[in-house]
């Protein structure tokens, strides 16, 4: 998984992260070469993860005019449904005075990357790369036994559209509503029409009504506007 921002960091009076107290300094590597400014950046990345600081308040006008608030919330949100809350800094390696490398310390899983900061203050945040997450104790049976220990009816299934023997499989036979999920038995139908020759991937059919909801973009494009499979798909 790759997240990638990149423009301004602002910071505001009170909102800095809590110096690390003696009790954590045996978990968490911060190189004696990060200076303040950096430390102090890489804290706040913590807190915008979690939505505890909002984007408009900490980023620069140039970092959310390429990522607006709203959007980076969502990919709070995203990461912290999918890792938890992010914890702490977990590892920060300075590579220059504006630049280091950053490990954070999410409930389920280390999220690896780097950023940077301006050189001049307040030292605004100009990139920020978090490029893998390795989760803890995470595999298919652990993720098979959390999902049968839901309460209610549940089914699942993690596996090739080619019925190939699957990860996961609870309750296949089960029928229940399956919402988004569908469009995978679309797609693949419409594979193996262009692979039979039935249809091309130029070919080109009018836009109907039920374009898409948001957050799709289609609602947004004129009814009957010509539109190849390959791009509706």
């Amino acid at each position: 998984m790759i997240w990638k921002l990149a423009a301004g960091f602002v910071l505001a009076a009170g909102i800095l992260a809590p110096p690390l107290n003696a009790q954590e300094s045996d978990v968490i590597e911060l190189e004696d070469s990060a200076n303040q400014e950096l430390r102090e950046r890489a804290g706040q990345v913590v807190g915008l993860i979690n939505g505890t600081i909002p984007p408009d308040v900490v980023f620069s006008e140039s970092f959310l005019a390429a990522i607006p608030p709203e959007q980076f919330e969502a990919v709070g949100q995203q990461l912290t449904s999918q890792f938890g809350q992010a914890l702490r800094v977990e590892r920060l390696e300075p590579v220059s005075a504006t630049r280091a490398g950053l490990t954070i310390r999410m409930e389920r899983a280390l999220g690896k990357g780097g950023f940077a900061i301006s050189a001049d203050a307040p030292y605004k945040i100009t990139e920020l790369l978090l490029h893998s997450f390795e989760p803890f104790d995470d595999s298919a049976e652990k993720i098979a036994g959390d999902i049968a220990a839901l309460p209610g009816r549940k089914a699942a299934y993690f596996g090739r559209l080619d019925g190939s023997d699957p990860l996961i499989s609870i309750n296949r036979g089960e029928q229940l509503a399956i919402g988004s999920t569908f469009k995978l038995y679309v797609l693949a139908a419409l594979d193996r029409a262009v692979r039979d020759s039935r249809l091309r991937w130029d070919e080109t059919v009018p836009l109907g009504r039920g374009r898409s909801f948001p957050s799709g973009i289609m609602q947004e494009w004129p009814e009957g506007a010509p539109v190849t499979l390959h791009t509706l798909a």
